[in-house]
């Protein structure tokens, strides 16, 4: 798949490092059903473990945007921490107007999903991020984790994202 070559590529030349504090917040465990969990504390290294497992893979949101169009975002996660994202921009018409991506490392630690932004392509034109823009590093507190849906809310923007597993 022409993403993950790319992906390889990039994270390859564009790789850093980054410290990531201890961040004290409600969690929850993975849900068994498609059922809303209610917070509770992870603390065993299987839970972990289990939780980051159930975020692998094809991940697809879409929201309306105020010109009658929508936006569609996909994360692709493989279990060595690279991610890809991908955001699409698309008119009333389902024409695609614009589409930019992503790259960089994720994980999954105590409840908190989080993610390292490396590198983008927009407009053709691959970017390395700068690994010391606090921007390009973000936290989520993990709500919801099932194997057709995560829901998890920006630490600093406490915006919620409900993503529902790509069906192949």
């Amino acid at each position: 798949m022409y993403v993950r070559a790319l992906l390889i590529l990039s994270l390859t030349a564009f790789s850093g490092c980054a410290t990531i504090g201890k961040i004290e917040k409600p969690i929850t465990q993975p849900a068994q059903s498609s059922q809303p969990t209610q917070p509770t504390q992870l603390t065993a290294h299987a839970d972990n473990e289990s939780l980051r497992r159930s975020f692998v893979g094809e991940w697809v949101a879409k929201h309306a945007n105020n010109q009658g169009g929508f936006r569609q975002v996909t994360v692709e996660r493989v279990s060595d921490g690279r991610y890809v994202l991908t955001l699409e921009d698309y008119d009333a018409n389902k024409r695609l107007l614009k589409t930019r991506q992503q790259f960089g490392f994720w994980g999954v630690s105590g409840g908190i999903y989080f993610t390292l932004n490396r590198a983008k392509n927009q407009h053709g034109s691959l970017t390395e991020a700068n690994p010391s823009d606090a921007d390009n590093d973000n936290a989520y507190q993990i709500l919801t984790a099932t194997f057709n849906q995560l829901v998890y809310r920006s630490l600093s923007s406490e915006k919620l994202y409900t993503f529902q597993r790509k069906q192949q």
